[in-house]
């Protein structure tokens, strides 16, 4: 998750973020046609962030951001099923490319392959650095759509 800004945009403070613990979430109950059957609100108290990670300034061509990073944990919203967090994340600069990488761990081994992945790819993206070099520019202009605020979606 995240979003990066031009240098024209006057972005908040990531200091000044908020994030809500307590949301009313309905949930629905459906039949096998779809048709919702049922409505339950739910007082939801969300998990707090997990990996959070310290503003640091990164510099990319003539692009200058601020990253910050933190996962989201998931979990059962009427409490009933524990879930632990067995996601993962990391990011790696190497000279002008900034590789972010966000691992969803699932199942018995979750944990474990999100950690060997993360292992993997920032080695590979260390040792093989030449290959994810591509122009900012041409990069942002090809692949990655602007929103109408003048961000950048990432």
């Amino acid at each position: 998750m995240g979003h990066c800004l031009d240098k024209e945009a006057k972005p908040q403070s990531c200091t000044r973020r908020k994030y809500l613990q307590e949301v009313h979430l309905a949930i629905q109950s459906r039949d096998v046609l779809g048709k919702v059957t049922a409505v339950e609100q739910v007082m939801v108290s969300l998990p707090r962030p997990v990996q959070v990670s310290a503003a640091r300034e990164v510099r990319l061509d003539r692009l200058v951001l601020d990253v910050t990073t933190c996962v989201l944990p998931g979990f059962d919203p009427r409490g009933q099923v524990a879930k632990p967090c067995q996601d993962g994340l990391f990011w790696a600069v190497e000279k002008e490319t900034l590789l972010v990488c966000l691992f969803d761990g699932h199942g018995d081994n979750g944990a474990a392959v999100t950690d060997f992945c993360q292992s993997f790819v920032k080695a590979y993206f260390t040792d093989n650095q030449r290959t994810f070099q591509v122009s900012f520019t041409l990069g942002r202009r090809g692949n990655v759509p602007q929103a109408d605020d003048g961000t950048v979606r990432c």
